[in-house]
């Protein structure tokens, strides 16, 4: 979902914006409103609704503006529904300032997936700051579960890969020269899907592959092995201050940021390689695998990471 910000900065009266329906259940947290109060000149402006001057993102710096005897604050305006500024409020403030509770994260997850029943479960996991994991669970006490669910990508999936290849396979013999984009999108599936039932019938194959995911498995956003997809997300870490002002976060961005190159990069380091060195790259390179596997494991079964004594 892309959010229309007002990129400019306008001061408005504190006594206009609107606190009630913080994400927040427990409130302020008055020692942070006094940190933010000491170094309050050097603060961003915070995020208001423009329609409805509900704040999206920013309560503790308004607090620390009337702390501090103002009257008035800085502020971007956020154009769009209130789902959408409910949504902003939600990333924003789970990707930095103060963050959310466990609770708090859990309890956005629950009206988002009430305002978006079509999301993935990722989706909302990178929303809410949750795994995919508790998200499904808190979907399952929902009623009205969308027969698809659109990715993080922006693309509509079908819980059920088999229906969807099923349907693209319908389209494709009734209409052999529709384009693989035509077929996806009226499927409801990606194009690269629509290739491969296409290439399976003219083998005289059923659409589904031997093996496939079972109806319920296919919450999936998809597309984790696009590399545009992962840049894009090492991208989005590096704008994200929790991750560069941190010293674990600057490691963590410097390993990621090591693997962001296309991949003719890639070939011209391997042609470098000598030969009799080869075996013992792959060793090393299996190894990175490995523990890189295990780190997506970890991050997608714990809800918050362990803390080390």
């Amino acid at each position: 979902m892309e959010f229309a910000l007002n990129a400019e900065t306008i001061s408005i009266p504190l006594e206009l914006i609107r606190e009630n329906g913080s994400v927040r259940a427990a409130g302020e947290n008055p020692e942070h409103v006094r940190l933010l109060a000491e170094i309050f000149d050097s603060l961003p402006p915070v995020l208001v609704h423009s329609s409805t001057l509900h704040l999206i993102d920013g309560l503790h710096r308004v607090r620390a503006a009337r702390l501090r005897g103002h009257e008035t604050i800085k502020a971007q305006l956020f154009e769009g529904s209130e789902s959408e500024a409910f949504v902003l409020a939600v990333r924003a403030n789970v990707s930095h300032g103060l963050p959310l509770s466990l609770t708090d994260r859990k309890s956005a997850c629950v009206r988002i997936i009430s305002m978006h029943p079509d999301w993935s479960n990722r989706r909302i996991a990178r929303v809410a700051g949750i795994s995919p994991k508790t998200v499904g669970s808190l979907r399952e006490n929902k009623d009205g579960s969308a027969a698809s669910r659109v990715g993080q990508d922006g693309r509509v999936r079908p819980l059920n890969a088999s229906a969807g290849r099923q349907r693209a396979a319908e389209l494709i013999l009734a209409n052999p020269d529709q384009s693989l984009r035509q077929v996806a999108r009226a499927a409801g599936v990606s194009p690269e899907t629509v290739r491969d039932v296409r290439r399976r019938l003219s083998r005289n194959e059923g659409p589904t592959p031997s093996g496939a995911r079972p109806e319920g498995r296919q919450d999936s956003s998809g597309d984790e092995q696009n590399p545009e997809n992962w840049r894009r997300a090492v991208r989005t870490l590096q704008s994200d201050p929790a991750m560069r002002y941190t010293e674990h976060g600057r490691l963590l961005l410097r390993l990621l940021s090591l693997h962001v190159m296309d991949y003719d990069e890639w070939a011209s380091i391997l042609r470098a390689v000598p030969e009799y060195a080869r075996p013992a790259v792959s060793q090393a390179a299996q190894g990175c695998v490995s523990i890189w596997t295990s780190t997506v494991r970890r991050l997608e079964e714990e809800e918050e990471p362990t803390k080390s004594a």
